[in-house]
């Protein structure tokens, strides 16, 4: 066992009494420490001391005398302490009772400790007392605390510590896994215990540890062995948490994209270039999946060109428009990763032919069509060869199977642009036919036509004083034909074979609601005189008319406007109100009630919905013979007679 230099250890005096100011007593304390089995050895004694002579000399003790000390709660009973201080000199001392008790420390070394004593002198002197005083022992030195670390894999680090005595040494294991090793001075590992004398120690956190967990990070163990000399102190354990820098581990992303078109390859000269719209790329990856080369637990989870996910070796993209694509990787870890790849030969903006075209009688009964056509075109090189722009014209008859070339057009260009121009077809073309001209716009890479028809030059109608006669086909908006050509209508109206309520003219185009008879609510009316009008709802009708509140057949919501035809006895009047639907307005009639009294009469009414309700009616008389007079009245003289809804 370690020997101790007892001077250097906690100990005092704890003060008790006297006795006739010639003896004092007190009590010695004093500590061992044990540094391996962190305890103290904590010893008591009570002393006597003499301070003068006693003229009686008398201060000793028989078998009757006891003191009990008792240390950290442990008492050592009654022992018998004899002493005879009649002889002795003035100051010297005497220790009558010693009791030693073994104390244990805290975890931290650290421990304080009650300390009392009582003498029982049998003599008159009776019993003294020392109270029960606490007391700090010397801190044992422990085993160091082990501190955690939270770092990136491939990163050196620091490890600090806080030893609590400057004469300790350590060493420090590192449990990863199915890695167990110590650090060496060189901050890496090692199968051998390697003690320093530092407070620190660097660790380089070893990329074998990317062999140990799946993830982003894992978890392990630090363990801290304190030594003094050669003798363990303790050990001390904190976790120890390896992580993946993603910058580090993230996969690695390159590729190469190349033409495969054939066509467009010989145009270009150049598998690197792109031509916009037509190239295939085959997109070739070179994918690592993690960018470290110590992991080599990664792999690659998905694959994906432009956010499509793939999973052969390489990607090809038909008839593309760009020259950059970004490729996409993600690891078995869940790091992303993204490069965009380009063509290194560039991008070729190349468009297709985009042309205007007309073909048209020259007038209504021509047998002559003209083709007038302008537009755009890739007028440059490909790279190896030039582009090249061929138009030509074809017609045929209408329901003819066989197209008929009509020429080669040499079109008149500016850069990009292909300048409007006009040509003639040839007046071969019976205006009484009806025919189908196209035309063909080619250039290296695309093949476009254009077609429309040129219908028969007879007018659309003629009529006469009698008689109208279509000489088209008349279709609905749902290109259902309801009229055939040269259906020849009489004076009468409603003759079989043309619609009653359906000729159309200027107000036809401005009116026509797009319904055909009576049935589809038409808004279109045929009359025997000639006239076109529109035909409208009827909301309501009576013969004799109604004072009061009316009911219509129809919400008046529906319609944009209606009108309202009312009287007063033979007196006849209408009105038309736009949106008429919450709105109020009067119904005006100037009356002559007889030779000398003119009387205007008004009433007041409400639409709302499929209701007219009357809300007031009053009259006004002016007379050469009197004053005018305003009378309100509730006789309700006015009469609704028809109310007609117009969509």
């Amino acid at each position: 066992m370690m020997k101790l230099n007892l001077q250097m250890f906690a100990s005092g005096t704890i003060p008790g009494g006297n006795y006739n100011s010639i003896y004092s007593y007190y009590l010695n304390w004093s500590s061992v420490p044990n540094l391996l089995g962190n305890y103290s050895d904590v010893t008591g004694q009570w002393l006597y001391k003499k301070n003068a002579s006693d003229p009686y000399n008398a201060f000793n003790t028989s078998g009757s005398s006891k003191v009990n000390i008792a240390i950290d709660g442990a008492s050592s009973g009654n022992m018998t302490a004899n002493y005879d201080l009649r002889n002795a000199p003035v100051g010297s001392i005497a220790i009558i009772a010693s009791f030693t008790k073994r104390v244990y420390h805290a975890d931290n070394g650290k421990k304080s400790v009650s300390i009392s004593a009582t003498h029982t002198t049998g003599t008159s002197w009776g019993t003294k007392n020392i109270a029960s005083t606490n007391r700090d022992l010397d801190t044992i030195a422990r085993s160091t605390t082990c501190p955690t670390l939270n770092g990136y894999i491939e990163d050196t680090y620091t490890i600090a510590l806080n030893p609590a005595s400057s004469n300790f040494s350590h060493s420090l294991k590192v449990s990863f896994g199915t890695i167990v090793k110590y650090i060496n001075a060189s901050g890496n590992l090692q199968d051998t215990e390697y003690k320093f004398t530092n407070n620190s120690i660097n660790f380089t956190i070893p990329s074998a540890f990317y062999q140990q967990f799946n993830g982003k990070s894992g978890t392990g163990k630090l363990i801290l062995n304190t030594y003094s000399g050669n003798t363990l102190i303790g050990t001390k354990e904190a976790s120890l948490t390896a992580n993946c820098l993603e910058s580090r581990c993230k996969p690695q992303v390159a590729g190469t994209v190349i033409d495969v078109n054939s066509v467009t390859t010989a145009l270009s000269g150049n598998a690197n270039k792109i031509i916009k719209g037509f190239s295939n790329v085959k997109i070739t990856p070179q994918i690592k999946a993690s960018s470290t080369s110590g992991d080599t637990k990664s792999t690659i989870s998905t694959k994906a060109v432009d956010g499509t996910t793939f999973s052969t070796d390489t990607v090809t993209l038909n008839k593309v428009s760009k020259k950059d694509f970004t490729l996409t990787a993600t690891n078995s870890r869940g790091f992303p990763s993204s490069k965009v790849v380009s063509a290194s030969g560039g991008l070729i903006e190349y468009f297709s032919p985009n042309i205007n075209v007309e073909f048209a009688r020259t007038s209504q009964t021509s047998s002559e069509v003209k083709l007038t056509y302008s537009g755009s075109f890739f007028n440059d090189s490909f790279g190896a060869v030039m582009n090249t722009l061929t138009v030509k014209w074809y017609w045929k008859e209408k329901n003819a199977s066989a197209w008929t070339l009509g020429g080669t057009l040499t079109p008149n260009l500016s850069g990009n642009t292909i300048n409007k121009s006009t040509i003639s077809c040839g007046s071969n073309f019976d205006y009484q036919k009806d025919y189908r001209f196209k035309l063909e716009v080619v250039d290296k890479l695309s093949n476009g036509n254009k077609e429309m028809d040129v219908v028969a030059g007879i007018p659309n109608f003629s009529f006469g004083k009698n008689w109208f006669q279509h000489h088209t086909d008349v279709f609905d908006k749902n290109n259902n034909k309801f009229v055939s050509r040269n259906i020849k209508t009489l004076t009468e109206r409603g003759h079989a074979g043309w619609p009653s309520d359906s000729i159309p003219d200027i107000n036809f185009i401005s009116f026509w609601n797009g319904a055909y008879g009576i049935s589809n609510k038409s808004n279109l009316q045929y009359c025997a005189n000639g006239e076109i009008q529109a035909v409208p709802v009827v909301l309501y009708s009576s013969n004799t008319g109604s004072s009061g509140d009316i009911t219509l057949s129809e919400t008046s919501a529906n319609f944009k406007y209606i009108e309202i035809l009312y009287h007063k006895a033979d007196i006849y009047s209408s009105v038309k109100v736009d949106s008429p639907n919450g709105k109020q307005i009067n119904l005006i009639i100037a009356y002559v009630a007889n030779e000398s009294i003119f009387q205007l009469k008004g009433k007041n009414v409400k639409i709302s919905g499929n209701k007219i309700t009357v809300v007031s009616e009053g009259y006004a008389n002016l007379s050469d013979k009197q004053n005018p007079s305003i009378v309100l009245s509730n006789t309700n003289e006015t009469m609704i007679t028809k109310v007609l809804g117009y969509r």
